[in-house]
């Protein structure tokens, strides 16, 4: 089967894995202890994650209004297609992303909720998927994992990442050559704490301070009036009426 054909995330799948959870044995196990411990509980995302929206444009820009422009997409159709093709022969970052957004708009979550569906084995069997949280001993880490032309590589946090504080080029390029040789890499940052972006010859944004880099740069949408009502209806269930006797 050609490797366009595989699936690696997909929003039907966000809904089946829970059920799975309980099915971990051994080290399955202790990754999911890690999960739980460094990032998000999953037994607290299940009953609240709503599946985000990634878009072209920084949503602070005076342009967000235009959908065209914004290209939202749902987040995991999106990185699905990123996820998608050969390692590529250029080592220019084309296959490493950035996702930024806000505080408090779900990256943390969103790259656990890819960590958890590659778990719960519905990545093709492959491929691995390994997630770290940006710290000082991430480099070491990353540079002794095997296998890396088969591994997709997920970097979280960047903006608490105390190698990045006051060095934030020189942290970027380190990031960027430890993952040259993964399959794809994807790196979250909150906004506000990245470079200055500039645009490419087709108006997408790439980072100004990264001379030889392409990296495609994508932002979490904020909710939608939908989005927020199915939060509000997974976080704040409907009360039980009591009939009266």
């Amino acid at each position: 089967m050609p490797l366009e054909a595989l699936a690696f995330v997909k929003a039907e799948w966000a809904k089946q894995l829970w059920n799975k959870l309980d099915r971990l044995r051994g080290e399955e196990v202790k990754e999911l202890d890690r999960l739980r411990d460094e990032f998000v509980d999953p037994n607290v995302l299940k009953d609240v994650y709503v599946v985000p929206q990634l878009q072209d444009r920084n949503p602070a820009d005076s342009r967000q209004d235009d959908l065209v422009v914004c290209a939202q997409q749902s987040a995991f159709e999106r990185i699905n297609g990123f996820f998608q093709g050969k390692l590529p022969l250029e080592k220019d970052g084309r296959h490493q992303m950035f996702i930024l957004s806000d505080a408090g708009m779900g990256k943390t979550s969103l790259l656990p909720m890819l960590k958890l569906m590659h778990l719960t084995s519905f990545w093709p069997q492959k491929y691995s998927c390994q997630l770290f949280k940006l710290g000082d001993d991430t480099l070491q880490q990353v540079r002794e994992l095997p296998n890396k032309g088969e591994t997709f590589l997920l970097l979280d946090a960047l903006d608490e990442d105390r190698q990045a504080w006051k060095r934030i080029r020189d942290r970027l390029l380190e990031l960027l050559q430890a993952g040259e040789d993964f399959r794809r890499v994807i790196i979250s940052s909150r906004t506000q704490f990245f470079p200055e972006m500039e645009t490419d010859s087709l108006g997408r944004p790439e980072i100004k301070v990264l001379s030889g880099y392409h990296c495609p740069v994508l932002y979490l949408s904020p909710f939608s009036n939908e989005q927020v009502q199915e939060f509000i209806e997974k976080k704040l269930p409907a009360p039980t009426i009591l009939s009266g006797g």
